[in-house]
């Protein structure tokens, strides 16, 4: 099956609007640690400054390399990982917490985007760059990871949750091959007729026996993206050769609370927005005790693990990190900067979240306690909306532009319907009433200023029955022509599912059937990573 990739103008997500203006505050120069922009300009500069930098290249190569292996990745993810160990090879990240069933659609659109970005700045530099996902499996936050939702067959979202109580306060990568979540993925399947049966490319990619939940994420990326070179990771196979920088969290925590401070207040005053993480209380990192991953607090001139009685000396926890480095993970204001330190990131491939905590992280990821180097591109990632076989009918069946989809509720895309000149009537009616009685509400006022209140609820009544009434005649007129309802409801929410953008709320597993290894393998070679717009997913 063929897929075919339309960008439109419309943007059913907000935040992805804001993400890519956030970008262009950043090509501007509102920020002082701005990093280059998403351009080929950005990439050529980018590389040139990492030039001189040095990675432990042959001891993450063959950690990576070996973990392919365990996934039974193909060639080109073997490939990638090799050339990772090789002087002068660089990376395009992306990634995300180990989600059931891989994830929501958004996270294929990060894969397909680090892999399309990989290949383009490959030809343009002349040099390897190789496509990584970054599985967060250090994540344990359980009530997050647990969940996500598949399109019911009249549009609506359905939702799965794993039960995965019994792991509270464990990083994801510690959940073993239960038999009660891996009964729980299989029961909801049933739920989908034909998905994942027997035979079926889907159905290798179900949970194997005593597969770990973390494993089960990457080796379904592997499978469905390493063909197109995508290497696979996971972030304790980094901690040996990241411990210098722990250490340096550990003995300089306040120079790095100051300077992310530093950081919070440019952004703040340049781009705005919430803040992303609350100042640090203690070195950002976790230790792992017990089966449970907690956060390292300072208490006076000590530590103490959150929710224990546990307390420990700077030299304790330093020589505990020499000698098991395995145990000690990162804090989100770590994260990015020790996979740039340990990995020769050319490009961080991002969603509308990430580049804004990324944004506080300028300060901190160019000092010496950092990476020492400015940060990488920050790219925006592939944003889209998949239409099904029933989606496409309909457009089809009525000559709509998929641009009709993203308007802002059902009654905006009745009213775009081809032929709807009665409620169009009721809507230039609307308008006309409005803004007469708006006219004669000002002459009003000179006369009497008390009238202002009464002609404003006057005109927001009128507003909103004329509104409701054309919504009607809309509907009467769609109706009609065979577009009813519940046709027009299924659509609504298979475009955005409980008001949500449809790349978040629905996993990419049940669309896998629609993909197939062709569609998979070919979009990112189509994909114009320059195209910063929305696109539509035409199966």
């Amino acid at each position: 099956m063929s897929l075919r990739v339309i960008p439109v103008e419309s943007d059913p997500s907000p935040k992805v609007s804001a993400m890519v203006r956030a970008f262009q505050g950043f090509c501007d120069g509102s920020l002082p640690h701005k990093p280059w922009c998403p351009s080929e300009k950005g990439i050529r500069e980018t590389a040139r400054e990492m030039a001189e930098g040095s990675w432990p290249r042959k001891e993450v190569s063959r950690a990576l390399l070996a973990y392919q292996e365990e996934l039974g990745a193909s060639g080109p993810a073997l490939e990638g990982a090799a050339l990772l160990g090789e002087e002068g090879t660089l990376a395009v990240v992306a990634g995300q917490q180990p989600l059931p069933f891989g994830g929501p659609l958004y996270v294929l659109y990060k894969a397909w985007t680090a892999v399309a970005l990989a290949g383009w700045a490959q030809s343009i530099l002349d040099v390897p760059v190789v496509p990584l996902f970054w599985n967060a499996s250090e994540d344990h936050d359980l009530e997050e990871i647990s969940a996500v939702g598949f399109p019911g067959p009249r549009g609506e979202r359905i939702l799965f949750r794993a039960p995965l109580e019994a792991w509270k306060c464990a990083p994801a990568s510690s959940i073993p091959g239960d038999r009660k979540w891996r009964e729980a993925v299989f029961s909801f399947l049933g739920r989908f007729p034909g998905l994942a049966g027997d035979g079926s490319p889907e159905a290798e990619l179900l949970p194997l026996q005593g597969e770990g939940w973390s494993r089960w994420v990457s080796r379904i990326l592997s499978r469905l993206l390493g063909p197109s070179g995508l290497v696979v990771m996971e972030p304790e196979l980094l901690r040996r050769p990241a411990a210098p920088l722990a250490a340096r969290a550990l003995e300089e925590w306040r120079r790095i609370a100051d300077l992310l401070e530093e950081s919070w207040r440019e952004k703040r005053e340049s781009l705005g927005g919430e803040r992303s993480f609350p100042p640090l209380q203690g070195p950002p990192l976790f230790l792992e005790k017990g089966g449970a991953r907690r956060r390292i607090l300072a208490d006076g001139d000590k530590f103490r693990l959150k929710g224990t009685d546990e307390v420990y000396s700077l030299s304790e926890l330093l020589a505990l990190l020499e000698e098991r480095p395995g145990e000690f993970s990162s804090h989100g204001a770590l994260r990015p900067v020790l996979q740039n330190a340990v990995l020769p990131v050319l490009a961080h491939v991002v969603g509308p979240g990430e580049a804004a905590y990324l944004g506080e992280l300028f300060r901190f990821h160019r000092s010496p306690l950092g990476a020492g180097r400015r940060m990488p591109l920050l790219w925006p990632r592939l944003s889209a909306t998949f239409l099904d076989e029933f989606s496409r009918k309909t457009l089809d069946r009525f000559g709509l532009d998929p641009e009709h989809l993203f308007l802002a509720g059902p009654e905006l895309v009745r009213t775009g319907l081809p032929g709807g000149e009665r409620a169009a009537r009721v809507g230039n009616l609307r308008k006309r009433v409005l803004q007469d009685l708006a006219a004669l509400g000002r002459d009003a006022v000179r006369l009497e200023p008390t009238l202002s209140a009464p002609f404003r609820r006057t005109g927001d009544q009128v507003g909103r029955l004329l509104e409701k009434l054309g919504a009607k005649v809309a509907g009467a007129e769609a109706a009609a022509r065979g577009f009813g309802p519940a046709r027009l409801e299924r659509l609504s929410r298979w475009v955005r599912p409980e008001g949500r953008p449809q790349e978040r709320a629905f996993a990419f597993f049940p669309f896998l059937p629609y993909l197939g290894g062709e569609s998979l393998a070919r979009v990112p070679r189509e994909l114009d990573v320059l195209d910063f717009r929305h696109r539509v997913l035409w199966a």
